[in-house]
């Protein structure tokens, strides 16, 4: 009887010994050399420079006012579509502050028919608030307008801003487009 167990153990194991000899595959690599990812930019210049600009400027300023301060040109020089934003940072007044609670700011892409990009709200309400812009596609420049707004009040509240100055300091942004899950959006990261 142990005999044949181990007859039977000994056929087992030649068996699948056999099997496993007569099953065969092709197989093949091949290898794609020489991968390269490289990362895009993304730059903003005003005026076709990389820093400070002149200031946006208006004297006399007066109720009733709608006046054109200046034009700037923001320009992507990167390799990157962007979408650009701003921001009024720094406010300054003389006086008692008045001026900065009746005057505002309304930004415009300088086209024809002048694209109004937001309302009018006073220079203090907007102070360190993000305000969209428009999509800057990699390479181009777009003109933007400032126009101060002073409107028409009353004499009370008016006459309390003669004579006074506002100071501020207008920060452009441009972030990258961003897309997750196929969806692009904006992201001004406040």
């Amino acid at each position: 009887m142990k005999k044949l167990a181990v007859s039977l153990v000994s056929i087992a194991v030649v068996s699948i010994l056999a099997i496993g000899a007569t099953k065969a595959y092709f197989s093949d690599q091949v290898t794609a050399a020489g991968n390269t990812f490289a990362s895009g930019t993304l730059y903003l210049t005003l005026n076709s420079k990389n820093g400070p600009v002149q200031p946006y400027t208006i004297t006399n300023i007066a109720p009733g006012a709608w006046a054109p301060t200046g034009t700037i040109y923001l320009k992507n020089t990167g390799t990157v579509d962007g979408h650009a934003w701003l921001e009024i940072t720094k406010v300054r007044t003389s006086g008692n502050g008045a001026l900065g609670n009746l005057v505002g700011v309304s930004f415009q892409e300088n086209i024809p028919n002048g694209q109004k990009l937001n309302g009018f709200k006073p220079i203090n309400d907007v102070a360190n608030h993000p305000m969209d812009l428009f999509d800057i596609k990699a390479g181009a420049t777009v003109p933007l307008t400032l126009y101060a707004v002073w409107p028409n009040g009353s004499p009370a509240t008016d006459n309390r801003a003669q004579g006074e100055t506002i100071t501020f300091n207008v920060v452009f942004n441009l972030d990258q487009k961003m897309c997750g899950s196929f969806v692009c959006s904006n992201d001004h990261r406040h």
